[in-house]
Parts: C-alpha cells; sequence; structure tokens
C-alpha cells in the first residue's frame, strides 16, 4: 500500500520534497545502486560509536532499486502533506532535523537488543517520523494508495490514521514475532515515535499551518 497523493491542504509547493527525491536518486547512481565498496561508507554503523555524519549520509543511500523506489513514493506522498503544512525552508530543516534524531537514537540504543545488525542504509525512520507527524496534523485526511495484487493495480483511498495504524501495526506484530529484535521494523517504529513527539512539539508551538 503505497501512498500517492493526499486531500490534505497543501498550502506550499513541495519543492524541497522533490529536491530530496532528486538528490536520493543521484545518490544511488553515485553508490553503484547501493552496492559495495561504493556504498559503505555512506552506511549508518551500530558498533562505531557516535557518528553524525553518517546519520545523514545514510537516508540518502540505499541497498537496491525496490528499497529506493519504495521509499521515493513514501518520501513523496508523506512530504507532501508535511511540507504542504511547512514550507520547503522549514521542512527542509525539519528533514535533518530528523535524520539527526533517528541516527541518534539507532546508534544509541542498537547495541542494547539482540541480533543488531552491523548498520543500515535508507531514510525509512525518517519516512515514519513524516507520516506519524501526518498522523498528529491531518489524521482524518485521506492518502490516494496504490496496491499491486497479483498483476491487478488498485488505487483507493483511506484516512492518514487507518494507513498509520496499518503500518505501525504491522511493524509492531513482526517485531513482537521476532522477539523484538533491532531491525527494520523497530527501526520504523523509533521513527514513528520521534515523529509524533517532534509534531506534537510543533504543534503545541504553533510552527505549523493545521486546520
Amino acid at each position: 500500500m503505497l501512498p500517492i497523493n493526499t486531500d490534505a491542504p497543501v498550502y506550499h509547493f513541495p519543492y524541497a520534497t522533490i529536491g530530496l527525491i532528486a538528490t536520493t536518486t543521484v545518490t544511488f547512481i553515485i553508490t553503484g545502486g547501493g552496492r559495495s565498496p561504493y556504498v559503505d561508507d555512506w552506511v549508518l554503523e551500530y558498533d562505531q560509536g557516535l557518528t553524525p555524519l553518517q546519520w545523514i549520509s545514510s537516508v540518502f543511500a540505499h541497498a537496491g532499486i525496490g528499497h529506493l523506489i519504495a521509499n521515493l513514493i513514501f518520501l513523496w506522498g508523506f512530504g507532501l502533506v508535511v511540507e504542504g503544512k511547512l514550507g520547503w525552508v522549514k521542512f527542509l530543516g525539519l528533514f535533518f532535523l530528523l535524520a539527526i534524531l533517528n541516527g541518534l537514537l539507532q546508534q544509541s540504543v542498537a547495541g542494547l537488543f539482540p541480533n543488531f545488525s552491523m548498520g543500515q542504509l535508507g531514510n525509512s525512520g525518517v519516512l515514519y517520523s513524516l507520516m506519524a507527524m501526518s498522523l498528529v496534523w491531518a489524521p482524518l485526511n485521506e492518502m490516494t494508495c496504490f496496491m499491486l495484487i497479483g498483476f491487478h493495480p488498485y488505487v483507493f483511498q483511506v484516512t492518514i490514521v487507518f494507513f498509520s495504524i496499518f503500518y505501525v501495526g504491522i511493524d509492531f506484530l513482526l517485531a513482537w514475532l521476532f522477539g523484538f529484535h533491532w531491525s527494520s521494523e523497530m527501526i520504523h517504529l523509533s521513527g514513528a515515535i520521534v515523529g509524533f513527539f517532534v509534531g506534537i512539539v510543533m504543534l503545541k508551538l504553533n510552527q505549523v499551518d493545521c486546520e
């Protein structure tokens, strides 16, 4: 279920979202499509202490074409909602803030979990943060979603609250089934927690155009 559009009010054209999509695509090409050794210096590593540069680099690099495309679609869908309420300057600052917070959190806690991987690529933590912020700011607005079942494409609308609960619920279930090891599911859940609290703080500080 991929988000491709929204009926949430978009007060600002998504210049930053488009720019981030372009930058991420160029990075994918530069890093050889996510192949080692081209991508090795971009990885967020969990066994090297705190490495702030990796908090930024890792969100622009991806492990394969499917990983890239799925994340770019999510960035577009929720970039529309969040940047649409903030404008490109605030949104760009927010994106890097979320990258820093997610990277810091992951490198701080990953070693506390059993069977944690040595590192990760991609901006899915930041995307879950944007999804959670959209949940706070526009829960009843709808996302237009695309789903491919077999060879049949379907386009339909669901509320942002349904979309968010669906994905967070699946990740929580998978994390529970695998014993809450540090995994993609835990990265998604931690990203959602970060975005939820940042969204509330920004709302309380009147930093967002929210009906």
